[in-house]
């Protein structure tokens, strides 16, 4: 089995992304809790800690067709389940 740098470099990539989410975690949270300034505050600071993750893996979001308007549920499924969905979803979304 051969690897070649260029996966070799992606899987650092994902690595360093990944590492550079949980250590800046605690700080993000505990900001949310101490300024307590309401959800929209929470979720702003919750969705550039997530675009970090992504911009550090080279990921890039978009949006195809129409989000349901607020409050008309949606149901989304993932064929494959790994973090950058999640993140993806997150900010999507």
């Amino acid at each position: 089995m051969r690897h070649s740098s260029t996966e070799y470099w992606n899987y650092w990539r994902g690595a360093r992304a990944s590492l550079r989410f949980l250590g800046g975690a605690p700080y993000v949270l505990g900001k949310i809790a101490r300024t307590d300034a309401g959800g929209d505050h929470a979720r702003n600071l919750l969705v550039g800690h997530f675009s970090r993750f992504l911009e550090t893996s080279r990921i890039r979001v978009s949006v195809e067709g129409e989000v349901p308007e607020f409050g008309k549920g949606c149901v989304v499924c993932h064929n494959e389940s790994s973090f950058a969905d999640i993140a993806a979803y997150f900010i999507g979304v």
